[in-house]
């Protein structure tokens, strides 16, 4: 079935545009224009649509507000702003219910790899899969994490670092600082595997307004085992300390071993994913599934490559799957009561 891709802007000039720079891809895709919200919203109603992409400011509804409509009513829906400058109020706004926040003048190449590659994943995925990851905005956090993320916020005045250690410490707050500074929302757009780093991009203001708007992490859904999450959780922050520590180890090239430790760490969100709100009406949870979500929140391409299973892994690749193989078996090393056996990794050289 053609892939169905609704473009929303308020000026129809913008519209035109759009329509010459997608021109190649016409025969690929059912492209559909709407001049402003409300329009778009109409358009929606008549079926199914896989992508909509959205200005941001526009008369009436603005993109924020369309696009959290449009999350409502058709949460499989992938959702992009491509839009100039926004107010940081209007962007807090649109981070809810948006995926990735493309900036004009845009690339429009870049543009359609992007949505090209979205395409690819989900058709891969059964519905409900594509319906439940779409509709996430945020992978959940345990209490304690998301107490000690505003403790060091009220408590360490303008110093990140801290706050940056609390990040890194928790899966879904490092997969949501990742796509802020790998998209443009802030302006930023850079190429960042290292939570760290990407909260070190963001400055404590807008990670604090960000938090006091429930924009940045949730609480675990009602029903799951909140020390079964905390423990999948704990492997791939081990497994991607270790791997950073081996592909260090092995002199690889510095890009190289944050790639490591990013894989590391996202190689346990086929397990979170099911213990998601709705999680548990997923499919099959693969690779392909948290390849899909690596996507649809714009991370880098060499990321998502390593979890597309239809990617063939040269030997750069290659060699990480199995840095990041090893390191997991080492972490997934466990005593008797289920726990991280720390004295086995230091005795095999694992040591976290």
């Amino acid at each position: 079935m053609t892939p169905k891709i609704l473009f929303v802007d308020d000026q129809k000039n913008v519209l035109q545009g759009l329509r010459r720079s997608l021109f190649g891809v016409r025969k690929e895709w059912d492209m559909h224009f709407a001049e402003g919200g409300k329009p778009g919203l109409e358009i929606l109603q008549a079926g199914d649509f896989d992508v909509v992409i959205s200005d941001m400011r526009m008369p009436e509804m603005d993109g924020a507000q369309f696009l959290e409509e449009v999350s409502k009513k058709h949460p499989e829906t992938a959702r992009f702003v491509l839009s100039g400058q926004a107010d940081k109020e209007t962007t807090y706004r649109a981070i809810g219910p948006s995926h990735q926040f493309f900036s004009k003048p845009f690339d429009a190449d870049e543009l359609m790899k992007t949505v090209a590659r979205v395409l690819s994943l989900r058709a891969r995925l059964d519905r409900d899969s594509v319906r439940v990851i779409s509709g996430l905005r945020c992978l959940p956090s345990p209490v304690g994490n998301r107490q000690s993320l505003r403790q060091v916020m009220e408590e360490g005045g303008d110093k990140i670092e801290p706050v940056a250690a609390v990040i890194a410490d928790d899966v879904g707050m490092s997969l949501k600082t990742l796509q802020l500074t790998n998209s443009t929302y802030f302006g930023i757009g850079a190429e960042v595997y290292c939570p760290v780093k990407a909260a070190q991009m963001l400055d404590n203001q807008v990670l604090s307004d960000l938090v006091s708007l429930k924009r940045f992490s949730v609480p675990l859904a009602n029903g799951v085992n909140e020390d079964e999450f905390r423990h999948i959780s704990e492997i791939g922050l081990k497994t991607a300390q270790i791997s950073l520590n081996e592909a260090k180890q092995k002199d690889l090239a510095q890009a190289t071993q944050k790639l490591a430790g990013a894989v590391g760490l996202f190689s346990v969100l086929k397990n979170l994913l099911p213990m998601t709100e709705e999680g548990n009406h997923m499919g099959t949870v693969d690779d392909d599934a948290v390849a899909y979500m690596l996507a649809l929140w714009g991370m880098p391409a060499a990321l998502i490559d390593m979890f597309d299973k239809e990617v063939s892994k040269e030997d750069e690749a290659q060699e990480i799957n199995d840095i990041v193989r090893i390191a997991k078996e080492q972490v997934t090393a466990q005593n008797a009561e289920g726990v991280v056996d720390e004295q086995r990794l230091d005795a095999v050289g694992y040591g976290v």
